[in-house]
């Protein structure tokens, strides 16, 4: 697969439905102009929602083969968004901190993470992507796997002999979180049920950090649309999806970026420079 002019972006993501959350406009964007675009997905999120899918079962079955359905809903999603090169390392999902599952042995955080890293880094040298995207040091929101795989990511990064040129970290500015605290109170929800305001102090990154902004207004409702293969998990992603289709390309037109290794500010592109 060798896409325009070569060109490769690898994003590491820690659960299904995370691609999508969170970069899934800058995917969609990215393969339709013909980059070789590389989701790595670490575990299959055995531990996540449970929404009713009747045609699933009912919960108790649903959550007895939660990760084989997640990963079925990744493969749609990532059809939904375009040619999307998925590489799955299978890890058990560690649920949220503070969980039991945080001590299961088989959780993806106990796993050797010089093991985990010599998986992606050959990833890496396989596909040698320009650009690698994955989550900042505190995982995004604090989630145990998302600051694995942002740990992996490094380490890989380092353990790869293929030197990708770029590294990001996904990001959301407080401004935008706060322009979404005042969009639910418009739409008669309550500000809290989208994000309080100690959870945008604590997960929403300073305007002035951001370094690239990714114009992604194009690619809104397929975005939307890859999010609602994510059926199990309509919890999480309910609250976005209750974003009025004619409003959507205002609230998440962009997805937002820091580049880890500094040196640029006001990006409109991830490959810009190279």
């Amino acid at each position: 697969m060798t896409g325009d002019r070569g060109r490769c972006l690898l994003l590491v993501h820690a659960h299904p439905d995370d691609e999508c959350l969170s970069t899934g406009g800058t995917i969609a964007r990215y393969a339709d102009e013909g980059v070789h675009v590389v989701l790595v997905t670490c575990t299959n999120g055995e531990a996540g929602e449970i929404a009713a899918v009747p045609e699933l079962g009912s919960r108790e079955e649903i959550a007895s083969r939660l990760g084989e359905i997640r990963i079925g809903e990744l493969k749609e999603a990532c059809r939904r968004l375009g040619p999307v090169d998925l590489r799955l390392l299978g890890y058990h999902d560690s649920g949220m901190d503070g969980t039991p599952e945080n001590e299961a042995p088989q959780a993806f955080v106990n796993q050797d993470i010089d093991e985990v890293a010599a998986r992606i880094a050959a990833i890496v040298d396989e596909t040698k992507p320009d650009v690698l995207v994955t989550y900042n040091e505190i995982g995004f929101y604090g989630h145990p796997d998302h600051i694995r795989a942002h740990e992996a990511t490094l380490a890989a990064r380092v353990r790869a002999g293929h030197r990708a040129r770029k590294l990001y970290f996904n990001a959301v500015p407080k401004s935008l979180l706060l322009g979404g605290r005042e969009m639910a109170s418009q739409l008669g929800v309550s500000p809290d049920d989208f994000f309080s305001l100690e959870e945008i102090e604590r997960i929403g990154s300073d305007d002035d950090v951001i370094t690239t902004a990714i114009d992604v207004a194009a690619y809104v409702d397929r975005k939307f649309h890859a999010l609602e293969a994510h059926r199990t998990q309509l919890g999480t992603t309910e609250q976005y999806l209750r974003i009025p289709e004619d409003v959507r390309a205002l609230a998440m037109g962009a997805e937002y970026y820091v580049l880890a290794d500094g040196g640029r500010t006001g990006e409109t592109d991830l490959f810009e420079g190279l």
